[in-house]
């Protein structure tokens, strides 16, 4: 099977790339003015007080890599 060409999607051009990668800054940018801090610091507590127990133990290599992710995360979101 072939495709004709007229069906092959087009490629983006420069203002059109360009327009994709400031709408979203712009928005994330306004949207973090309004940003809830103390929302932010309930899911980082969350994911960062199994780490602060001293029985804490990690089962296996894949758990330890989760969590690590989710305690990244935590940093990410976190202002």
């Amino acid at each position: 099977m072939s495709l004709p060409l007229s069906a092959a999607p087009q490629r983006l051009t420069f203002p059109m790339r360009l327009l994709l990668f400031v709408v979203p800054a712009a928005v994330g940018f306004v949207g973090g003015f309004g940003w809830n801090v103390e929302l932010t610091d309930v899911p980082y507590n969350f994911l960062l007080r199994p780490f602060l127990d001293p029985s804490f133990q990690v089962t296996s290599l894949g758990v330890a890599v989760a969590l690590g992710f989710a305690v990244g995360l935590a940093h990410l979101v976190r202002i």
